[in-house]
């Protein structure tokens, strides 16, 4: 007796369940060993980490703020900037980096390869955060694992991985407030379980101990509350309010009894902080800012973000030929996972990560670049992929789940090569100063042997300076009026002018040069350098002009 086949209904695909228990069987599989992949994880990131690490300190100066601050901590004084004579109290930075990095140099004075091995300790950390947060979502393992080791690689990461900066840190606890966020609000209000209401509670404390470690750590207050108000959970969003409050009131009052100089909010309205002369900002000048932020973001650096190769080869300031369209569809891509996670439910990390950018996109465009957006630079790879799968999705039912399949799997492999493109070009790099701080540091150690303790100096980079020197300094007033300069040193008792050769800015050439030129019989050549020329100056003769304290520059 023969069997009849069944026809097939006009319309009906038949489903491969090959490639469907594959998928499955490896999430099961990923999902009973989360803890081992987690472990694979901190793994990678070491691995990488290890390849680009740099003994050096970075020299952008904020991290020797940051290491000033925490001398003063293991000093017993409070938040004060030690390099700086006066040691007044420090308003500007917040407590909780510095504070992280006190214990250290107190047992490790003047040794700073505990810091960045700290930054690196919380880097790895953050991976496995990363991975917990993403899958927490509702997401596959799969997408929750191919973001976490897609962060892993990323050049732009690794680089703050090995800094005495508050990126990493930053990262790490907002992620893990995030973390502690959505196992907190899996029930509803009145249904919270005990643990969930701890955890809740946990949740707030670290991200009020986020925005007291980076100032931008605001935004992340600012999500907490409009996502909870958008659930409608009015209570814990009052809950919330108040103990943001009570945390972080006496910070703000300290500040404004000992308010030394500019804030961030002052320097926002400036038109360049480098050039007080040109004045505040205008409405136009807002407008004009958002433009360029647009542009700087959404063509350069944002696609530089999610393809590390491409910073090399691009230079610092843009691309040439194709990659700008290129670069302007990676965050088109971006931008539609956004907006399918948008579509789908308004969450913390929406809300969290469009502040930011926003934030960003206003702020004065001489600090625009890849260090203010590391804090979501993981999210950004996220809402790629999901951008990608929504892309493929709409090819798959146009076309064939083949192509779809193969897109997102293309994909994902260029941007795993150009990860790795940018490691190895980074592996490669000279671990050694440019010869312009090669000979600001040698100064600076000159300084240290042959300059008597108490010793006051003006120059560029005051805290680098202040850490080979162990000499206190300050940064020169951005005036082109050499007068006033001159009072400036006058009034803060310096004795030594350093005059550096750096190519990377033009301050000292502008402001610091033409005092001295035209004050000349008041300073004398010391000690000096060549290739680039680099002087240790003597101020002699200079009469204190008006009475008060330290100028805190």
């Amino acid at each position: 007796m023969s069997r009849r086949k069944r026809k097939r209904k006009p319309g009906v695909s038949t489903p491969v369940p090959s490639r469907s228990s594959l998928a499955d069987k490896l999430s099961n599989f990923l999902e009973r060993h989360i803890w081992w992949v987690s472990l694979g994880l901190i793994f990678l990131g070491g691995l990488c980490s290890l390849l680009v690490f740099d003994t050096n300190l970075d020299t952008n100066g904020d991290n020797a703020l940051y290491i000033s601050l925490g001398m003063s901590w293991a000093q017993g004084t409070g938040h004060r900037v030690v390099h700086r004579p006066g040691v007044s109290p420090h308003t500007m930075v917040p407590p909780g980096y510095p504070l992280m990095l006190s214990p250290f140099l107190a047992l490790f004075p003047y040794n700073y390869l505990p810091l960045k091995l700290l930054s690196t300790i919380l880097f790895l950390l953050s991976l496995p955060l990363l991975l917990l947060v993403i899958r927490d979502r509702a997401e596959s393992i799969l997408l929750a694992l191919g973001v976490a080791a897609l962060s892993a690689i990323n050049l732009n990461l690794l680089d703050f991985g090995h800094m005495v900066m508050t990126e990493i840190p930053f990262l790490f606890f907002s992620l893990l407030g995030i973390f502690l966020l959505q196992r907190s609000l899996r029930s509803a209000d009145t249904g919270m379980t005990r643990r969930e209401k701890i955890l809740f509670g946990l949740s707030v404390l670290i991200l009020v101990v986020s925005y007291h470690i980076r100032s931008i750590g605001v935004v992340l207050l600012m999500a907490l509350l409009a996502s909870l108000a958008l659930k409608k959970r009015y209570r814990l969003a009052l809950l919330s309010g108040l103990a943001i409050l009570c945390l972080v009131i006496p910070w703000a009052l300290r500040n404004q009894a000992f308010a030394e100089g500019p804030g961030y909010i002052d320097h926002f309205l400036l038109k360049n902080s480098y050039n007080p002369a040109l004045g505040k900002v205008t409405v136009g000048d807002i407008l004009a800012r958002m433009a360029s932020g647009l542009k700087t973001y959404g063509v350069f650096v944002i696609p530089q973000a999610l393809f590390p190769s491409l910073s090399p080869t691009a230079g610092h300031r843009g691309f040439s030929g194709m990659l700008p369209v290129l670069g302007v569809m990676v965050t088109v891509i971006a931008l539609l996972g956004f907006i399918f996670k948008v579509r789908r439910s308004i969450a913390f990390i929406e809300l969290y990560t469009f502040f930011l950018l926003g934030v960003l996109v206003v702020w004065p465009q001489m600090w625009a670049g890849m260090r203010p957006l590391i804090p979501v630079l993981p999210f950004l790879i996220y809402y790629f992929l999901v951008g990608l799968r929504g892309v493929a999705g709409s090819i798959v039912t146009r076309l064939t789940p083949v192509v779809g399949r193969l897109l997102i799997w293309l994909v994902f492999i260029v941007m795993m090569v150009s990860s790795l493109s940018a490691l190895a070009w980074a592996s490669g790099r000279p671990r050694r100063y440019s010869p312009e701080w090669q000979n600001y540091f040698l100064v600076a150690e000159w300084c240290r042997e042959h300059t008597p303790e108490g010793s006051v100096f003006v120059a560029r980079k005051p805290g680098l300076f202040y850490l080979r020197a162990r000499r206190q300094a300050l940064n020169y007033p951005y005036t082109a009026d050499t007068e006033e300069m001159i009072t400036f040193m006058a009034n803060n008792k310096v004795n030594y002018v350093i005059l550096d050769g750096f190519t990377w800015t033009s301050t000292t050439l502008r402001y610091l040069l033409p005092a001295v030129i035209s004050h000349k019989d008041k300073f004398r050549a010391v000690y000096g350098l060549d290739n680039p020329k680099t002087w240790v100056l003597k101020a002699e003769g200079l009469s204190q002009k008006e009475e008060g304290g330290y100028d805190q520059r």
